[in-house]
């Protein structure tokens, strides 16, 4: 769920790296600054491009969240709650009162196009519930929502006389119970039996790098989506080496693999 075109890169020490890892290993509750660093990834924006950030821990529905609020050098508003647990994003809202730069007079069709390529989905692939325009504050406003075929929830506004989005809200929750649910439903077969996406993934980088569990450093491992399947994204330690692997969730198959040194 990009919403700019920047990339978040960290570098990493040894020190740091091992400590992250060893705190962090999937099941236990992420930190602050890994929740910081989500938000800013999924933003799209690095740190310094901020001028505020702030991170809180709160509860809702029996969840342990870190909210993560910041706002950028333009005064673009942000406000992220990201499940402790796991470092899926439960919820997200943005705010810029200032018109910025966007296509020009926009249509409540075109709304519908730019809300929903915002979200990272295909127009033709979710359901809009709401889409209205009316005048707010002197100007002319769309206001759309929508839902995923996977339970997410957005919400947005966009300016009709410049195409710019105003605002946008996720809410993440019906998504994160379709997930759980789904992951309830369908083990992956193996030859041992069947067993969870996630052991079938952390099985398949393993055997990949030719390493066993004992020998390895687990870092954060978290489901997200990629070209509309579920997939785990994850990284361990071994040495001086950090693996970086991408599995498809239903069926553990690594997808994506990238190895470097913890210096670089």
């Amino acid at each position: 769920m990009k919403k700019r075109a920047a990339l978040f890169t960290t570098a990493l020490v040894t020190g740091a790296v091992l400590a992250a890892f060893s705190m962090n290993a999937y099941g236990a509750q992420i930190t602050e600054e890994e929740a910081r660093t989500i938000a800013f990834d999924d933003a799209g924006i690095t740190e310094e491009d901020t001028v505020s950030s702030r991170v809180s821990a709160e509860r809702d529905d029996g969840r342990q969240l870190l909210e993560v609020s910041f706002v950028t050098q333009n005064y673009e508003e942000y406000e992220y709650e990201i499940l402790a647990e796991s470092g899926l994003i439960f919820g997200a809202s943005y705010e810029y009162e200032a018109a910025s730069e966007g296509p020009g007079e926009t249509t409540l069709e075109q709304a519908r196009q730019i809300a929903a390529e915002h979200a990272g989905e295909l127009e033709e692939d979710v359901t809009f519930t709401k889409e209205k325009t009316e005048k707010d504050d002197g100007r002319m406003i769309h206001e759309l929502s929508f839902r995923t075929q996977d339970e997410k929830e957005f919400d947005y506004e966009i300016s009709a006389d410049e195409g710019a989005i105003l605002g946008w809200d996720y809410d993440g929750k019906a998504h994160i119970a379709w997930i759980e649910k789904n992951q309830e439903q369908d083990p992956v077969l193996t030859e041992e039996g069947p067993t969870s996406g996630l052991e079938a993934a952390k099985a398949a980088a393993l055997a990949k790098a030719g390493f066993d569990d004992t020998e390895v450093t687990w870092g954060r491992i978290h489901e997200d989506y990629e070209d509309g399947r579920p997939v785990y994204e994850g990284k361990f330690v071994h040495g001086t080496e950090e693996y970086e692997f991408e599995a498809d969730a239903a069926t553990g198959e690594i997808i994506s693999w990238e190895m470097e040194s913890i210096y670089d």
